[in-house]
């Protein structure tokens, strides 16, 4: 069951050319159980991801994605924890620094766009039918994101 239990994006060891081995035993979706507090170990690994993760969001509904090898987002259930698509969106350029799940069912993905800037912004990906609107200009390349909702 996913409840109680808390998602690491773990990277894996990059060597001097800054990549990383999918073959060894570090990369991957970690597991928590925040009950037992210990680890239950790497649940979906980084060779099955395609690469190593970083950036992981879960939306209200359960729908899980983390950016995989800095510029690809991928899909993955949580109960089991299974990959559902590895390409949800791929960056134009070399770098998604974020991503974010909005509270709405769509995840945010600030996109730098290729080594120009040309084709960056924001991109607001729908979790529910995978529509993608963007990248949205923003006045330049953004690093960053975070959502600000008044009660």
């Amino acid at each position: 069951e996913a409840r109680n239990r808390v998602y690491v994006a773990m990277t894996g060891v990059f060597n001097q050319f800054f990549t990383t081995d999918t073959a060894d035993a570090y990369g991957g979706i970690e597991v928590v159980d925040t009950i037992a507090g210990r680890s239950q170990g790497i649940g979906l690994d980084d060779a099955t991801l395609g690469g190593y993760p970083s950036g992981l969001q879960i939306d209200s509904a359960g729908r899980a994605t983390t950016i995989v090898n800095s510029r690809t987002v991928a899909s993955f259930d949580l109960n089991p924890l299974t990959l559902v698509d590895s390409d949800v969106y791929t960056s134009p350029g070399f770098f998604l620094p974020e991503i974010l799940a909005d509270g709405q069912g769509h995840l945010l993905i600030t996109e730098r766009g290729d080594a120009m800037g040309q084709n960056a912004g924001l991109v607001i990906l729908d979790l529910a039918t995978g529509g993608v609107q963007g990248p949205l200009d923003v006045g330049g390349p953004p690093n960053s994101v975070a959502v600000f909702e008044r009660p």
